[in-house]
Formats: C-alpha cells, structure tokens, sequence
C-alpha cells in the first residue's frame, strides 16, 4: 500500500526512502541550518519503501501545495545494485512526467518545468555508484571513530560467521547496543544526538548537494 503524503509545507522538498531516513535527514538539516538558514527551507518526507516511490509520486505531485514547490530531491539506497536503483528513481520521475534524461546520474539535478528534480543513492553520496544502504554509510561516518573502531571489531567477525540476511543494520544497531549513549536507539534518534559526524567528507558532500539544489531552485 502506498504510503498518504504528508503535507507539503516548504517549498524544497527531500523524499526519503522510510522513516529512518527521514529523521536522520531531519536531523542533518537541523545541524546544517544552525551555520546556514537556507537549509531550513527543507521539509523531508518519507515516501516509503524502495518499491513504493513509483506509486508514492502520482498522489505527491497532485497534493495540495505542490504547486509551490521548487525542488524534489529524492534518497533512496542502493541495497544490492546501485545500477538499478539509478534506473528505478528515473523511470519513476519519468512516468509523472518529469524529463529526466535516461543517463542521469545520482548527484546531478535537472529542471523539470518550474521545478528543479535530483537524487542521491545511498551510501555514496559522491557518484551513487556503490551497492550498500543508510546504515553503511553511518558506520562510516560515526563520531566517535576510536570507540566505534574497537567495538566494531569485535562485533563484525560475529556478523560475518552467522551470514544474516542484513548484516548491514546488524552492524549498525549491534554498535549502538554496545553504547550507553544509543543503546535501543533508531537511526533518527541517534543522529539527533551527534552519533554521527556530520562534518565528515561524505557528509559535506551531500550538504554541497543540497545547497546546489537550493540555489537551482530559484534560478
């Protein structure tokens, strides 16, 4: 079932694959706007599930407040191939009838009409070109490296010899478990209290993004 929009308030719209990725990009644009304003222009929304995108946009671009709107940028994850996620996000711009050239690579924008459409694939930020999720890119980026280091290496062995079916959150949630500061804590939560390094180079890259975004916006 596809997930009912929520209302659109701002006029530079981030739609997140899930709830997790929704507050974490809240809670990347709450650090990013404490330094500058404009990225308090953002709202995330959370469009569902990978599979749920192409129904997700009919009823988004129809909603009440759509036709204030300058930018959409989408997040998604690779999961097993960064290749078909690229090609899912376009042809799914595509069928609403944004002209989102065949080619488009994540990281790059197109006008599309009066707005201005782009994506990011998860966990590379940079070229969208690796296999991978949200969670591989917060083990990366986590803040506390020499702690997370030493944790991590003693939990991914474990990982690896049991061969789950999601090694990637296990990973992830195994560390946080190992902490008291995010023991049962979900990625959004965690993010809003500095688990990771949002000043980190994969993150900057995506704020470079963002902002890019903005200023096409009102080109």
């Amino acid at each position: 079932m596809a997930i009912k929009p929520e209302e659109i308030k701002k006029s530079n719209i981030i739609l997140c694959e899930g709830a997790d990725c929704k507050h974490y990009v809240i809670s990347l644009l709450n650090a990013f706007g404490a330094e500058d304003e404009r990225f308090k222009e953002y709202q995330a929304m959370n469009f569902g599930g990978i599979n749920e995108l192409r129904k997700y946009l009919p009823n988004f671009v129809n909603m009440e407040g759509y036709e204030r709107v300058k930018t959409i940028t989408i997040i998604r994850d690779a999961e097993a191939s960064a290749e078909s996620a690229r090609k899912s996000v376009i042809d799914s711009l595509n069928e609403i009838g944004f002209d989102v050239p065949l080619q488009a690579k994540a990281g790059d924008f197109h006008r599309a009409g009066a707005r201005t459409v782009g994506f990011l694939i998860l966990p590379d930020i940079k070229s969208g070109s690796e296999d991978g999720t949200l969670e591989d890119l917060c083990l990366r980026t986590l803040a506390r490296a020499s702690d997370a280091d030493e944790i991590l290496s003693a939990v991914n062995p474990m990982i690896d010899r049991l061969k789950l079916k999601r090694p990637h959150k296990n990973r992830l949630h195994a560390y946080f478990s190992l902490t008291d500061e995010y023991v049962a804590l979900k990625i959004g939560e965690a993010a809003a209290v500095h688990a990771f390094d949002f000043g980190c180079p994969e993150i900057l890259e995506l704020k470079c993004f963002l902002s890019r975004m903005l200023s096409a916006g009102i080109e």
